[in-house]
């Protein structure tokens, strides 16, 4: 009857977000009047029992926490994921292919973990709901998710993701979740700090900017279609890691993950060989070609300045758009 209520609490608390972020994406909310929406909606699932009641880091006894510390650890949780997912929705695929992989890999570490077949089951919908919308929504996306999307995908992955582990007292309780949701929520707590010291003030956290991974990735010379699989795979890398650790221990973790990074380093090192400062890039919009050769002296943009130097508030001189919606020109 416990776990019943858990998925009903979830159950309404997705009408809710849903609510707030169909308001969001018609009319275009204030981002605290959303913030709102998704600390409600973590209340709501809170109110019927889902909890984070303890937290075992491995290495020292298992900390049981005291109900008014496992209420805001949970609604922590859930908004954080919540705004994660949102918040790396900026190329086309990006956050459903993200979604899809932490959802797959969560799958993987249930089932190794034996957690209740009902939320194996609703992770499986999920991941297979996501499968068969990726196609549709991967550049050029002919269909997108909006604010609505990546906040349903962004809180439905954080109460699933306690609702699995929530009856076990090991490493997974916390630490494996935090682990395959690691790209979005590294990403979004890089944004906070990075918009604290640029802004200042709390207010500029809610300023949206072009610093997330996607951006300085594109930035970097890869093309939108190059940065989305690129996260994919750092995506995969976290899931796979948090697997190997909960099945085979934190050495051969460690080990697949050492290797992944080497593999990395040597394919960007081979990357940055195969680009010049004379490459090309082109606008997705306009078809502005952008030549290192000859610059953009309108803009103040001297002859040999590479693509990557450009500054980060630079916009295509033809359409306005800024240096995110730029591709390598084939």
């Amino acid at each position: 009857m416990v776990m019943e209520c858990n998925y009903y609490g979830m159950f309404l608390g997705i009408l809710v977000i849903s609510i707030t972020c169909v308001f969001d994406d018609i009319i275009t909310i204030k981002p605290l009047v959303k913030l709102t929406g998704q600390v409600l909606a973590a209340i709501v699932a809170v109110s019927f029992g889902v909890r984070i009641e303890s937290i075992d880091f491995g290495f020292v006894n298992t900390a049981e926490l005291g109900e008014v510390v496992s209420v805001i650890v949970t609604i922590v949780w859930i908004v954080g994921v919540t705004n994660a997912i949102n918040l790396i929705d900026g190329l086309d695929g990006l956050a459903a292919g993200i979604s899809v992989i932490s959802a797959i890999s969560l799958l993987v570490i249930f089932v190794l973990n034996g957690s209740p077949m009902i939320a194996i089951i609703l992770i499986t919908a999920l991941a297979g709901a996501l499968v068969g919308f990726l196609p549709f929504n991967f550049a050029p996306a002919k269909t997108f998710i909006g604010d609505t999307g990546s906040n349903f995908l962004g809180y439905t992955i954080s109460i699933i993701a306690i609702l699995g582990v929530a009856k076990t007292y090991t490493l997974a309780v916390i630490i494996l979740p935090l682990i395959v949701l690691g790209l979005p929520i590294f990403d979004t707590l890089w944004a906070i700090i990075r918009r604290l010291i640029k802004g200042k003030s709390i207010k500029a956290i809610f300023k949206a900017d072009k610093g997330h991974l996607h951006h300085r990735i594109v930035a970097r010379g890869f093309s939108q279609k190059q940065a989305v699989l690129i996260l994919y795979g750092i995506s995969a890398t976290f899931g796979i890691f948090a697997v190997i650790l909960l099945d085979s221990g934190i050495w051969k973790a460690l080990s697949f993950l050492l290797m992944v990074i080497v593999a990395i380093g040597l394919g960007y090192k081979n990357f940055q060989e195969e680009h010049s400062d004379t490459q090309r890039y082109e606008c997705v919009e306009c078809k502005y070609i952008y030549n290192p050769k000859f610059g953009n002296e309108k803009a103040g943009i001297k002859p040999g300045t590479p693509f990557e130097e450009l500054p980060d508030d630079w916009v295509c001189p033809v359409c306005g758009e800024g240096k995110d919606m730029f591709q390598i020109h084939q």
